[in-house]
């Protein structure tokens, strides 16, 4: 099947629908979710981009997908004949095959642009919603973006259903006037803090392209701290005592600055690395990095030559400290 779909198709594809995907302690666990698949008449030939030629169902198997595929390359190859009638082949070809819904759908819409029936297909065929707002995911995507220019944690806020501007659901709401009022406030401001329906999760990770996230509980309102880059810190729960989230806000934040200071050394930008670590070595949270932050500040104020190191170096140069906050 591989090889035929490599040879004759060009695969694309995007995320219409809403599902929930959590993963606890390794565990995939997915609620809803299907998945329509559509084969197109390409740009540049007789008919215009976007018209289907067959589409399939389901995450069906992979004999039913090559046929399936293998039918819509024969129709393809069929309309080459300028005798050849397009609606009607495709038409017929799918009205020969009696007692599929889909195929009894796409004969009476042959050749239809597939912006015209993939709601159809998708909510009637595969039994789906289609998603109407995906700004939650944007705007974490948007936030990761704004992360890697700025070097923060971003530290993301799942929740269940629909932001209701002002306000969310009111165990979310209680999360945010809990965390706001504690240690953890003045760490999360130096974080991008950015809620977002956990519904929204796939989409995120096709938007700004990043994996699928370990939560720590499979009830909402739940937090993942994840880098720049997308890749994750820490799955956290709802329940944390505000001290240890502050913490792992900290050192997070610390552990960004830190590393964005060593690619600043390594473009010889001192003054900047000067800034950035300035920040970890006064940080509330001492440990290992915010102790090498300060031997490497100290290093360049002196106008001394600093090996740059990373962040994951740096904490672990003396296994015997651990990261506390000054009180």
């Amino acid at each position: 099947m591989a090889e035929f779909l490599n040879e004759h198709c060009v695969a694309a594809y995007q995320q219409v629908g809403d599902f929930t995907v959590t993963k606890v302690d390794g565990k995939v666990q997915k609620n809803g979710g299907n998945v329509a698949s559509y084969f197109l008449i390409p740009r540049g030939r007789v008919i215009d981009w976007g018209l289907v030629l067959n589409a399939v169902v389901g995450p069906v198997k992979a004999d039913k997908l090559l046929s399936e595929a293998q039918l819509a390359q024969q129709l393809y190859e069929q309309m080459e004949r300028p005798s050849m009638n397009p609606i009607m082949l495709v038409k017929q070809a799918h009205m020969a095959q009696a007692g599929d819904h889909v195929h009894q759908y796409l004969a009476e819409n042959p050749l239809a642009p597939i912006r015209n029936i993939y709601d159809h297909v998708f909510e009637k065929l595969a039994n789906q919603k289609i998603a109407q707002d995906r700004s939650g995911a944007m705007t974490a995507a948007a936030a990761l973006e704004k992360a890697r220019k700025e070097a923060k944690p971003v530290l993301l806020v799942l929740f269940k259903g629909e932001k209701k501007n002002p306000t969310y659901d009111r165990t979310t709401a209680d999360l945010f006037s809990h965390l706001g009022a504690s240690t953890a406030a003045r760490p999360a401001k130096n974080c991008l803090v950015i809620p977002m329906p956990i519904d929204e999760l796939p989409a995120l990770s096709s938007l700004a392209d990043v994996p699928a996230y370990d939560l720590a509980e499979r009830t909402t309102p739940t937090m993942v701290l994840v880098r720049p880059n997308g890749e994750q810190i820490a799955g956290i729960k709802a329940s944390v005592d505000p001290r240890v989230l502050a913490v792992q806000l900290w050192s997070a934040v610390n552990e960004i600055r830190f590393d964005k200071a060593q690619k600043l050394i390594e473009a010889g930008e001192t003054k900047a690395a000067t800034s950035y670590l300035g920040m970890v070595k006064s940080s509330p949270a001492k440990g290992p990095l915010t102790e090498a932050a300060k031997k490497q500040w100290e290093l360049l104020r002196a106008g001394k030559p600093v090996q740059p190191t990373t962040a994951a170096a740096a904490a672990h140069q003396d296994t015997g400290q651990s990261v506390a906050l000054d009180r």
